[in-house]
């Protein structure tokens, strides 16, 4: 009997510290659970966005040209007999470019002179011949008729004199014709003929340009409403940039390209250093508006561009954004708003909800 109570007592003992372990294991086994269950924080950087003014303008690409520039020509044909300048050459107002001969013009000078002359002697003495015969007339000394034909030989004398003078200023200003001089300060770009060549009439001899350039921009139809000559323009050459202003814009578009041409003027220094015919980059600034740029690093993909912002409870919230313009290393972004705070740094080890801590 005894054997049996020692043999129930231990069956006790054992089933009461069989109770005891699971009791511990299951305290155990609720504290770790406890534990799992606990939110983990991820810490991370933040950036605040903010609208900021960006200038709103038209790209354009511009071509130097000479501000003045003109071809030079004889109205006459003829062998082209002088030739006082070369390609490069500087010219002054008024200098003597080029002749063409004209020996037999100035021997139709000095004739028509010459008959100008007899007309203009024979005009006066007609005319003091009808004065005479007026006072004569008035006397009694000569008939009304005697003084008529007086009167029609001084004016047959006079027509026959204004038409020999007419005759002689278009022989002396077919001489000038026959001279090219410079009618502005500038420069010898291209001579057409050489000298002892015939020469046709109005085709060109010499071109000439100012020494000033000008940039010339051909403007679409729909930007030219934007553009009037108060328009800040800037031009890029050589990686400078430098301030012009607008010149002039034609009020007609160009047949071949229906494009408007605006003329442009910079410093006459700084004009005189760009070769002609080159290309530069000119930007017309035509207002401002608002706009949002952030990193280009803080964005993320997963087939739409995307970031995370840190809401009011401190957790990430993705944002979905469109990308605009690119500026160094920042992009213009939509989708944003003024204040936002944007995850700078960590945000490739969060989810969207996920709660953080902003580090500072």
């Amino acid at each position: 009997m005894k054997d049996v109570t020692e043999s129930v007592s231990k069956k006790i003992v054992v089933m009461a510290l069989l109770v005891v372990a699971v009791i511990i294991l299951s305290v155990f086994s609720f504290s770790e659970n406890a534990e799992e269950s606990e939110p983990i924080i991820k810490p991370v950087h933040v950036i605040t966005v903010y609208e900021e003014e960006e200038p709103m303008g038209l790209d354009y690409f511009g071509m130097i040209e000479p501000a003045v520039q003109k071809q030079l020509s004889f109205k006459m044909p003829g062998k082209l007999s002088s030739l006082s300048v070369a390609e490069g050459d500087v010219v002054s107002t008024g200098q003597t470019l080029a002749s063409i001969e004209n020996a037999d013009l100035q021997r139709a000078v000095e004739a028509a002179g010459n008959n100008m002359e007899s007309a203009k002697s024979a005009y006066d003495f007609a005319s003091d011949n009808y004065e005479k015969l007026q006072q004569l007339q008035q006397a009694g000394g000569v008939s009304v008729q005697e003084l008529d034909q007086a009167r029609l030989d001084r004016d047959s004398r006079k027509t026959t004199y204004e038409n020999a003078r007419i005759d002689y200023d278009n022989r002396k200003t077919m001489v000038g014709d026959s001279v090219i001089r410079a009618d502005f300060n500038g420069v010898v770009a291209k001579v057409f003929y050489e000298r002892g060549e015939m020469v046709p009439a109005a085709y060109p001899v010499i071109l000439l340009h100012s020494p000033d350039n000008i940039i010339r921009v051909g403007i679409s139809q729909q930007d030219i409403q934007s553009i009037d000559q108060n328009t800040k323009v800037y031009v890029t050459i050589s990686g400078h940039q430098y301030q012009a202003s607008v010149n002039n814009i034609s009020p007609l578009p160009d047949p071949a390209t229906r494009t408007y041409a605006v003329e442009l003027e910079i410093n006459e220094h700084v004009s005189q250093m760009m070769p002609l015919g080159s290309m530069v980059n000119v930007s017309f600034l035509t207002g401002a508006k608002k706009a949002i740029y952030i990193p280009l690093s803080i964005i993320a993909n997963d087939g739409r561009d995307f970031v995370y912002l840190v809401d009011q409870d401190q957790r990430a919230e993705k944002r979905i954004i469109e990308l605009g313009q690119v500026k160094n290393t920042e992009v213009q972004v939509f989708g944003l708003q003024d204040g936002d705070r944007v995850i700078s740094e960590g945000f490739r080890n969060i989810n969207d909800g996920e709660q953080v801590k902003v580090k500072e």
